[in-house]
């Protein structure tokens, strides 16, 4: 049987299978309408567990700068996975919106900005324009970097939530994380078939990120914390860094990957 252009395509263009289009025009925004939070006022969150969703939301909240460092790479030339990204973000910012609906039901204030003065700010202002010009020399394949980052950040994300909720045992946080976990099954879909695909058809590309992998560290937006608090948080991401690191290692060419702890 004769190849379709739909088969073509499908071996052209990396991660195809999965439909960008439909996902950006699907888009999930603010949550605040169908949670029910009453539950919060007969079984309240411990201090623990509040402090770990004031680092969830303060993480999902430093999408965006995240975002800028990606966008200043190649990775901004492809156009699928542009569309993805900015969709993302946006997705993230209404993730962290509601867990900043759980901090308020409880009277807590979320956590501000991490104060960096002096050298730390400067880098934080120069450091696009580094990042810039050095993957610029790279070329296309830092976009398989870029995913394969993505989905070892959903997986770290994602077990610290499932952490989070085990150990508060509260069904009225369960419902306000089971649909945060339905919008970022997604994520985790297009960024795992990107990454599968990007790091099987080229063997720079999985040197480079077995390189990116040995200075990185997940979940990625952990850095936004104060260090106390990305202490805390990573507490919580070693309870599955063996699981994490496992899933990891599944990915093409990065089989002896190791992570760095959080902090």
């Amino acid at each position: 049987m004769p190849r379709s252009s739909q088969d073509d395509e499908l071996l052209l263009v990396p991660g195809a299978s999965f439909d960008v289009r439909g996902y950006t025009r699907t888009a999930i925004g603010s949550h605040r309408d169908d949670l029910d939070l009453d539950g919060f006022a007969a079984q309240p969150l411990t201090p623990s567990t509040l402090r770990a969703i004031r680092s969830l939301e303060r993480v999902e909240r430093s999408t965006m700068h995240h975002l800028r460092n990606v966008l200043v790479t190649p990775t901004h030339k492809d156009a699928r996975v542009t569309a993805f990204l900015i969709t993302w973000a946006f997705e993230k910012f209404w993730m962290a919106d509601a867990l900043r609906a759980v901090l308020e039901a409880h009277a807590i204030e979320p956590l501000g900005e991490s104060s960096r003065r002096g050298g730390g700010a400067v880098f934080d202002r120069i450091r696009p324009i580094g990042t810039s010009l050095f993957t610029g020399a790279i070329g296309s394949d830092i976009v398989a970097v870029h995913m394969a980052l993505g989905i070892a950040d959903d997986w770290a994300m994602g077990a610290t939530y499932e952490t989070v909720a085990s150990d508060a045992a509260n069904p009225t946080l369960d419902a306000v994380f089971a649909r945060i976990a339905h919008v970022r099954a997604r994520h985790a879909e297009f960024f795992e078939v990107q990454a599968r695909d990007r790091l099987s058809r080229s063997l720079r590309s999985r040197s480079l990120t077995r390189a990116r992998f040995r200075v990185a560290t997940v979940p990625i937006s952990s850095s936004a914390l104060s260090a106390d608090d990305r202490r805390a948080l990573d507490t919580i991401v070693q309870r599955r860094a063996t699981e994490t690191l496992a899933r990891i290692r599944t990915l093409p060419g990065l089989a002896g990957t190791r992570l760095r702890p959080g902090h």
